[in-house]
């Protein structure tokens, strides 16, 4: 199963932990993968800034792109009259993004996700990646495209 993995968080003494358990997860799945290189796309910032909820979009372009590309179809849909790309309309209700999709399975539905909500209470603890690295063709390559979500600077919870 694709799920967001925690790969550090601060311990009570404020210092950094490193999990073990998650960190030999995504070796496995990059050893599985066979790819050449490896990139990292994260997004930092201070809390509350947005960070989770634009890797999640990435998330599902990246799924939405893999299973295009599979099935050898054109991913490069411009959208229909409301300007909205297919991309975001298979993964959207109504035209919107509902809430971080590991939230919505919480609640019971289907999905899957980065975690993110609206308000000032944070989501993200420490340092997250999600488990399924996607493996993107790059000048005759094969680069495995991994999301990393990352704690925002300066929230109340920092020590």
């Amino acid at each position: 199963e694709d799920v967001p993995l925690q790969l550090a968080r601060l311990n009570s003494s404020g210092g950094v932990e490193l999990i073990e358990d998650s960190m030999a997860i995504l070796e496995e799945r990059l050893a599985v993968s066979q790819a050449e290189e490896v990139a990292v796309v994260s997004v930092m910032g201070t809390f509350r800034t947005g960070k989770s909820f634009l890797l999640d979009i990435f998330l599902r372009y990246l799924y939405y792109w893999e299973a295009r590309s599979f099935a050898g179809s054109d991913v490069s849909s411009a959208g229909r009259s409301d300007g909205l790309p297919e991309w975001w309309r298979a993964s959207a209700r109504n035209g919107r993004l509902v809430a971080g999709a590991a939230a919505a399975a919480q609640q019971g539905a289907s999905g899957r996700g980065f975690l993110f909500r609206g308000g000032m209470a944070s989501c993200t603890q420490g340092l997250w990646i999600w488990s399924k690295p996607f493996l993107v063709p790059l000048q005759g390559r094969n680069v495995a495209v991994l999301l990393m979500d990352t704690q925002g600077a300066w929230g109340m919870d920092m020590t």
